[in-house]
């Protein structure tokens, strides 16, 4: 079942990573123009933002009067923006477009339900995650299934579950892909790609859709984002030697990947906020507390941006391995070295540091350790 969440939560949050560059030809950015009403908002802050390399950047900014609000911005291609108002936590995710006159209709305490009008792209995009929600649905339906079959411990139900898992995710990233490619020539496809291709195990089926997009759109930043990630995943892939990487550990001590050659090294890229990777410790400090001795070791990468709360979750795990972290969250330089763009991300070395498995978890990573070294 973890993987399975990590897997489907991984999706939604790769919708918020993206980057940018000016490796490619540089498109004069025009003027786009968002105005609208706001029920329940008045005299409310409402920002327009957008996320580069995890984080946010305001476009514009304004005070709701009497529900209405207008905003502006400059943009070369389509690009995603989030809508916010109040700092809350709810926003409107929306597709605007160079040149665009949008208007939005929404009101304060549903924000998700927003009529956005305006912009081709984004009605391209709406149309895209109504297409998502059934898969969605049949996905969430399993969880109380999946929660029965854990507290029976039921194994056979689990992995008949996760066959149905499979099936289903199989059917939606066919449907993503197919929307893709209805969208070769615009930002859309290589929004979505972004979020469809999120580790390394597609790696050349990702290729070839790079392949394919237009040179209409060689210049977006989803793009660039992508041929930056496929060159670096070429780097990192099963089989390629490790990159080695410095950095402190919980007192401020310098720790280098490269030292603990000899051994069969996990890197585990975590977070304490990240409730998956707390939902796996318990299983791997039962396998480091039985597999350190024979040769068996791990290097924690925390994506914590805050010491205290980094410190408090190895202490409250036990986690008596070697844990470093530059507290820059998701612009942790080792993250970037190795492309990670979802957590938990695991990386597992031989004695040379060489890479032979990625993303192992629970009884797989079990199976594997053994294999090695018993």
């Amino acid at each position: 079942m973890m993987n399975k969440l990590i897997i489907f939560c991984a999706g939604l949050l790769l919708f918020f990573i993206t980057a940018c560059s000016t490796e490619n030809e540089v498109l004069t950015p025009e003027p786009f123009t968002i105005s609208g009403t706001i029920e329940n908002a008045d005299s409310a802050l409402v920002k327009l933002q957008k996320r580069i390399d995890g984080e946010w950047v305001v476009e514009d900014s304004t005070v709701v009067f009497e529900n209405t609000f207008d905003l502006e911005g400059k943009i070369a291609l389509a690009e995603m923006f989030y809508l916010s108002v109040d700092q809350g936590r709810s926003y409107i995710r929306l597709f605007a477009e160079p040149g665009a006159e949008m208007v939005i209709s929404a009101n304060a305490d549903s924000l998700n339900k927003a009529d956005v009008q305006g912009s081709p792209t984004h009605l391209k995009y709406e149309a895209y995650n109504e297409g998502m929600e059934p898969f969605t649905k049949r996905i969430r339906a399993l969880y109380p299934k999946y929660d029965l079959a854990d507290s029976l411990e039921d194994k056979t139900m689990e992995a008949e579950l996760d066959s149905i898992y499979d099936v289903i995710a199989a059917e939606r990233d066919e449907y993503t892909k197919s929307v893709i490619y209805e969208n070769l020539d615009n930002p859309l496809g290589p929004y979505l790609t972004t979020s469809t291709y999120y580790d390394d195990s597609k790696l050349d089926e990702m290729k070839s859709i790079l392949d394919q997009f237009t040179p209409a759109v060689d210049s977006s930043r989803y793009t660039i984002r992508l041929k930056k990630m496929a060159a670096v995943w070429s780097k990192v892939a099963v089989g390629q030697p490790s990159i080695d990487f410095t950095q402190n550990d919980t007192t401020g001590t310098p720790v280098t990947l490269s030292d603990l050659q000899g051994k069969y090294v996990l890197i585990d890229f975590w977070a304490s906020w990240c409730g998956p990777c707390r939902a796996e410790n318990p299983n791997v400090v039962k396998l480091y507390n039985e597999l350190h001795d024979k040769g068996f070791e791990i290097i924690g990468v925390s994506f914590d941006t805050k010491r205290d709360n980094w410190l408090e979750a190895i202490k409250q795990d036990s986690l008596t391995w070697y844990h470093v972290s530059d507290l820059n969250g998701w612009n942790n330089e080792v993250g970037k070295m190795y492309a990670v763009r979802a957590i938990p991300h695991t990386i597992l070395l031989d004695k040379e540091g060489t890479i032979i498995a990625k993303n192992l978890r629970g009884a797989e990573l079990r199976a594997k350790l053994e294999e090695l070294l018993l």
